[in-house]
This record gives C-alpha cells, sequence and structure tokens, in this order.
C-alpha cells in the first residue's frame, strides 16, 4: 500500500507528530538558551546585591526566577497559531513532492484513490479528473483492473478519464455520470478533511510540553 490513498490519515498522523515535535525541539533549545542567559543575569545580581540584606537578596532572587519561568514558558506558547501554519505548511510540502514520485508510485497513488472514491460512490458508472501531471496514469489497464477488483463488492463498475485536466496538484476527482454527485480526493481535499482532527493533536502535544515547564 503506498502511503498516500486510503492510508492518507496514518501518512499525515505520522508526518504531522514528526514535524511536530522537531520544531519542538528547535524551540526547547533556544528556551534553553533563554534560560542559560537569565541565570547569567541571576548570577550577576547576585554579585551586585552581595552586601544587601538577606531578605533583600532572596525577593531579588525570587523575582529573576519567577521571570526566567515566564521567559521559557512564553517562549515555548507563543503564536500556537503560528506553529499550526508551519506545521502544514510543512506537511503540504511533503505531499507535493509526490508529484516528483517514479509514476509507478503516483499511479499506484492514484489507484487506491480511485478505489476509496468508487466505494464512495458505491460503484456505477464513473468519471475521473486527474491533474494535467498525472493525465499519462490513468490508462485503460489501470482503469480495468480497478473496475474488476470492485466487481465481487460493488457490481458493476465502470470508469472513464475525463481528458479535461483538473486544477489539482495531486490526487482525483470521481464524477457519479450524468449527475453533480462527486468524491473529491485531491490531496489538498484529503488534506482539508483531517485538518482539525491534526489540529487537536498538535495542541496536545504543544500542550503537553508546555505543562512540563
Amino acid at each position: 500500500m503506498s502511503p498516500i490513498g486510503k492510508g492518507l490519515e496514518a501518512y499525515l498522523h505520522r508526518q504531522v507528530t514528526e514535524i511536530a515535535l522537531n520544531k519542538l525541539a528547535e524551540a526547547r533549545e533556544q528556551a534553553a538558551n533563554i534560560q542559560a542567559q537569565a541565570q547569567a543575569e541571576l548570577e550577576r545580581k547576585r554579585e551586585q546585591h552581595a552586601k544587601d540584606s538577606e531578605q533583600e537578596d532572596y525577593a531579588e532572587h525570587q523575582r529573576i526566577l519567577a521571570q526566567v519561568k515566564l521567559e521559557v514558558l512564553k517562549h515555548k506558547t507563543v503564536a500556537h497559531e503560528q506553529f499550526l501554519g508551519e506545521v502544514w505548511q510543512q506537511v503540504e510540502q511533503e505531499l507535493r513532492s509526490v508529484v516528483t514520485a517514479p509514476p509507478s508510485v503516483r499511479a499506484r497513488i492514484l489507484e487506491d484513490l480511485i478505489v476509496d472514491a468508487a466505494e464512495q460512490l458505491q460503484g456505477g458508472e464513473l468519471e475521473l479528473q486527474v491533474g494535467a501531471h498525472d493525465m499519462d496514469l490513468v490508462t485503460p489497464e489501470l482503469c480495468l483492473r480497478v473496475e474488476q477488483n470492485l466487481a465481487s463488492t460493488l457490481g458493476a463498475t465502470s470508469l472513464h478519464l475525463n481528458q479535461v485536466a483538473a486544477d489539482i496538484w495531486g490526487g482525483v476527482l470521481v464524477y457519479r455520470s450524468n449527475s453533480h454527485v462527486m468524491v473529491d480526493n485531491s490531496f489538498a481535499a484529503r488534506f482539508a478533511l483531517v485538518q482539525s482532527t491534526l489540529r487537536n493533536q498538535v495542541l496536545r502535544i504543544l500542550e503537553a510540553d508546555t505543562a512540563s515547564v
């Protein structure tokens, strides 16, 4: 099974988790630098107030420690929406890189997506539309193979490729012939469908990380 197709959600889950954790690792490293700088400032303040009373020195110590913790927390929690945006952008780049994969890999991805859409539409006469870069991949042989594989579960299913390219950068649009019923299995649409779940996943990673501060 190719990483995209029926397994798109699992693929995106893995990509988002890996990217989010990598970005958090970078954030933790930056936060450690901030903490080190603040600790150095604390030591300087200690020396500066060496002649002050013990009570004053303790108060200053607590104030700087609180400031250190606030700065680290602020750094880890800054702009969740910006963090999410960066994650989505990087995942989309990973998906777009499939366009340059070998034709055999791209054809298998399309086949998985066509099967998924045909199952949602319960077979019948279906029309396929793909991006210009994938037109040559939807061959009569591929369509026949899908039709034969679906025959046992959906009955007679016929696939026809629309010769007008769709304005998509990956995946397939599948229409029920002579109707407006359509399954959008483009990469962009499938990604959008799972983003709400993935958003919560990334936020849980962020919340777990900031809770340890």
